[in-house]
Protein backbone atom coordinates (compact mmCIF):
# COMPACT_ATOMS: atom_id res chain seq x y z
CA UNK A 1 0.00 0.00 0.00
CA UNK A 2 2.79 2.50 0.94
CA UNK A 3 4.53 2.57 -2.71
CA UNK A 4 0.73 2.69 -4.33
CA UNK A 5 0.00 5.51 -2.57
CA UNK A 6 3.40 7.19 -2.65
CA UNK A 7 3.60 6.86 -6.58
CA UNK A 8 6.15 4.20 -6.57
CA UNK A 9 4.43 1.34 -7.16
CA UNK A 10 6.26 0.75 -10.78
CA UNK A 11 9.65 0.58 -9.06
CA UNK A 12 8.43 -2.82 -7.45
CA UNK A 13 8.78 -4.08 -10.94
CA UNK A 14 12.33 -2.67 -11.00
CA UNK A 15 14.13 -4.27 -7.91
CA UNK A 16 14.58 -7.53 -6.75
CA UNK A 17 13.09 -7.26 -3.00
CA UNK A 18 10.25 -5.53 -4.97
CA UNK A 19 9.51 -8.67 -7.58
CA UNK A 20 9.99 -10.93 -4.93
CA UNK A 21 6.81 -8.93 -2.70
CA UNK A 22 4.87 -9.28 -5.56
CA UNK A 23 5.82 -12.77 -6.51
CA UNK A 24 4.44 -13.57 -3.23
CA UNK A 25 1.22 -11.63 -3.39
CA UNK A 26 0.69 -13.70 -6.66
CA UNK A 27 1.32 -17.04 -5.06
CA UNK A 28 -0.85 -15.89 -1.89
CA UNK A 29 -3.77 -14.76 -4.23
CA UNK A 30 -3.48 -18.39 -6.01
CA UNK A 31 -3.23 -20.15 -3.16
CA UNK A 32 -6.44 -18.52 -1.90
CA UNK A 33 -8.45 -19.59 -4.82
CA UNK A 34 -6.76 -23.24 -4.27
CA UNK A 35 -8.06 -23.72 -0.89
CA UNK A 36 -11.34 -21.78 -1.92
CA UNK A 37 -12.06 -24.71 -4.44
CA UNK A 38 -10.67 -27.19 -2.50
CA UNK A 39 -13.59 -26.46 0.12
CA UNK A 40 -16.10 -26.09 -2.74
CA UNK A 41 -15.59 -29.20 -4.04
CA UNK A 42 -15.53 -30.78 -0.22
CA UNK A 43 -18.88 -29.10 0.57
CA UNK A 44 -20.37 -30.70 -3.13
CA UNK A 45 -18.38 -34.08 -1.92
CA UNK A 46 -20.47 -34.22 1.64
CA UNK A 47 -23.27 -32.91 0.49
CA UNK A 48 -23.19 -30.01 2.72
CA UNK A 49 -24.81 -27.00 2.37
CA UNK A 50 -23.72 -23.32 3.97
CA UNK A 51 -26.11 -22.56 6.77
CA UNK A 52 -25.28 -18.70 6.33
CA UNK A 53 -23.31 -17.56 3.07
CA UNK A 54 -22.72 -13.56 2.99
CA UNK A 55 -20.50 -12.70 -0.07
CA UNK A 56 -20.39 -9.06 1.04
CA UNK A 57 -19.18 -10.17 4.29
CA UNK A 58 -16.38 -12.78 3.14
CA UNK A 59 -14.51 -10.38 0.40
CA UNK A 60 -15.20 -7.43 3.26
CA UNK A 61 -12.73 -9.41 5.67
CA UNK A 62 -9.89 -9.97 3.63
CA UNK A 63 -10.04 -6.55 1.74
CA UNK A 64 -10.11 -4.76 5.75
CA UNK A 65 -7.57 -7.00 6.71
CA UNK A 66 -5.08 -6.25 3.81
CA UNK A 67 -5.64 -2.74 4.21
CA UNK A 68 -5.31 -2.83 7.27
CA UNK A 69 -2.23 -4.88 7.97
CA UNK A 70 -0.19 -2.38 5.89
CA UNK A 71 -0.61 0.16 8.57
CA UNK A 72 3.03 -1.33 9.78
CA UNK A 73 4.43 -0.04 6.39
CA UNK A 74 2.73 3.24 7.20
CA UNK A 75 3.88 3.44 10.71
CA UNK A 76 7.80 2.87 9.78
CA UNK A 77 7.92 5.31 6.84
CA UNK A 78 6.19 7.89 9.35
CA UNK A 79 8.94 7.07 11.82
CA UNK A 80 11.82 7.41 9.63
CA UNK A 81 12.87 10.77 12.00
CA UNK A 82 13.18 8.41 15.10
CA UNK A 83 15.21 6.05 13.03
CA UNK A 84 17.29 9.25 12.48
CA UNK A 85 17.68 10.41 15.53
CA UNK A 86 18.80 6.55 16.51
CA UNK A 87 21.28 6.58 14.07
CA UNK A 88 22.59 10.21 14.88
CA UNK A 89 23.18 8.71 18.81
CA UNK A 90 25.01 6.00 17.13
CA UNK A 91 22.82 3.36 17.29
CA UNK A 92 23.97 0.25 15.47
CA UNK A 93 22.29 0.39 11.76
CA UNK A 94 20.86 -3.21 13.19
CA UNK A 95 18.29 -1.91 15.48
CA UNK A 96 17.64 1.84 14.68
CA UNK A 97 13.99 0.57 14.14
CA UNK A 98 13.71 -0.93 17.86
CA UNK A 99 12.62 2.71 19.51
CA UNK A 100 10.05 3.06 16.69
CA UNK A 101 8.43 -0.25 17.79
CA UNK A 102 7.65 1.59 21.27
CA UNK A 103 5.45 4.27 19.79
CA UNK A 104 4.09 1.78 16.64
CA UNK A 105 3.04 -1.27 18.93
CA UNK A 106 2.05 1.68 22.12
CA UNK A 107 -0.31 2.56 19.78
CA UNK A 108 -1.99 -0.87 18.68
CA UNK A 109 -1.65 -2.14 22.59
CA UNK A 110 -3.69 1.23 23.51
CA UNK A 111 -6.73 0.53 21.00
CA UNK A 112 -6.46 -3.39 21.72
CA UNK A 113 -6.68 -2.70 25.57
CA UNK A 114 -9.40 -0.32 25.30
CA UNK A 115 -11.70 -2.74 22.91
CA UNK A 116 -10.90 -5.68 25.57
CA UNK A 117 -12.20 -3.65 28.25
CA UNK A 118 -14.63 -2.49 26.41
CA UNK A 119 -16.56 -5.69 25.38
CA UNK A 120 -15.46 -7.57 28.34
CA UNK A 121 -17.90 -5.39 30.97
Amino acid sequence: MTPLLQGKFMQLFGTTGGQLSLIGVGVGLIGVGVVSYAGLLKERALCIRAQEFNLKKGLLLPVMCGIFSAGMSFAMDAAKPIHQAAEALGLNPLYVALPSYVVIMGGGAIVNLTWVSVSCV
